[in-house]
């Protein structure tokens, strides 16, 4: 269970957080909801690699899934973000 958790909800909801305290104009372009999350999954990848944590075979295999779960979560992020009610909740929930 928690590599499954770890596979797909971590990446989306650090990045759903990521668009969703974006500015408003930015994130209603397409592109930027799908590929701005990419960044936080390299930066990850980037200091496991420094850090000698993981090897890159094992990261190369885990990246697609990661970037995927990413985009996913930078639509849920942007449709909570354009969505006119107040987040607060859902924002403490992904938060959490």
């Amino acid at each position: 269970m928690m590599s499954k958790t770890f596979l797909f909800l971590l990446s989306s909801i650090v990045d759903a957080l990521t668009v969703y305290f974006s500015k408003e104009e930015k994130v209603k372009r397409l592109s930027y909801r799908i590929f701005t999350p990419w960044i936080p999954i390299f930066v990850f990848f980037f200091i496991k690699l420094f850090c000698a944590i993981e090897g890159w075979p094992c990261l190369l295999m885990i990246l697609p899934i990661f970037l995927i779960a990413a985009s996913v979560g930078g639509l849920i992020g942007a449709y909570l973000k354009l969505k006119k009610r107040d987040n607060k909740i859902y924002v403490s929930i992904l938060t959490l």
